[in-house]
């Protein structure tokens, strides 16, 4: 939906600091005062529709029942409980274990394809499959609040991928990456050193985020290191793999490998209860 709230014309949307876009290098690089601080005009706000119904919500309502007390976009708290959902189920755990590993891949962008000059993301039709077959009815449902809804697999997908394009949106609203790539210290850059890596953040600090949980869920990551990192990062604790390398998102999401049969022989077995309980 759009306009987001950082649309609004009373939205003063900070940029980073020593920014150097035209508005804020005339400033002196300090985008401090209201003047230089402007709406984000792309801002939007993420949702699964049904008809007029926005499903990614959480909706409560008086006593009475005639008037909506709170009505809550999704957070993370939110968007985790169709998940939890899906781990309940019999071989639940495989669901969420395919989920994070397309929702990882999605952080990169990795099955999206050129459409009509703009990009789509393709979800992998057999993974999909296997979600929904878990599921009661083929539905991932929300059940918080006053308004049960259930919706597809691949709406929930869709609602990550838009999440992710909003977050590249906010951070090149607020200056600091140029196109996308890693942004060199400004000593450099006044010297014309040209970026050489892509930037970790918006779409993929955001996915990444969610991915955290999810190797949570699967106990494959610290509760408290998750938990005090998710704190000091304001909202943000990203999947490790820049500094870490592939082979920590293989030890999350072994079925990432290339290797995979190799990798089914050895070490998930010893990991996934699914393997086991698949036989059953």
């Amino acid at each position: 939906m759009k306009p987001g709230k950082e649309a609004g014309v009373d939205y003063k949307l900070s940029h980073y600091k020593k920014c150097k876009c035209d508005e804020c290098e005339s400033n002196g690089r300090k985008p401090t005062k209201d003047e230089y601080r402007t709406p984000n005009y792309h801002d939007m706000l993420p949702v699964i529709l049904d008809g007029n119904r926005n499903l990614a919500a959480k909706i409560t309502y008086t006593v009475d029942k005639k008037k909506v007390r709170n009505y809550t976009p999704w957070t993370l708290d939110q968007i985790a409980k169709p998940l939890e959902d899906l781990l309940v189920q019999k071989l639940g755990r495989f669901g969420v274990e395919l989920f994070g590993t397309i929702l990882f891949r999605a952080a990169f962008n990795l099955d999206h394809y050129a459409w009509e000059e703009k990009w789509r993301m393709e979800i992998p039709h057999a993974s999909l499959k296997l979600i929904q077959n878990i599921l009661p009815g083929q539905k991932m449902r929300f059940s918080e609040g006053d308004e049960y809804t259930e919706f597809s697999v691949s709406s929930l997908f869709y609602f990550f991928d838009i999440l992710g394009i909003n977050e590249d949106i906010k951070v090149y609203a607020k200056g600091r990456v140029s196109d996308f790539m890693e942004p060199v210290t400004w000593n450099q850059q006044d010297k014309g050193k040209i970026p050489s890596k892509f930037a970790f953040n918006g779409r993929t600090n955001t996915l990444l985020t969610y991915c955290e949980m999810i190797a949570i869920m699967l106990n494959r990551s610290s509760v408290g290191d998750s938990m005090i990192g998710y704190q000091r990062g304001g909202g943000i604790y990203p999947f490790k793999v820049e500094d870490m390398g592939l082979e920590h998102a293989l030890a999350r999401f072994p079925l990432l490998s290339p290797n995979l049969s190799q990798r089914l022989d050895c070490d998930v077995i010893k990991d996934l209860d699914w393997l086991h309980s698949s036989r059953d």
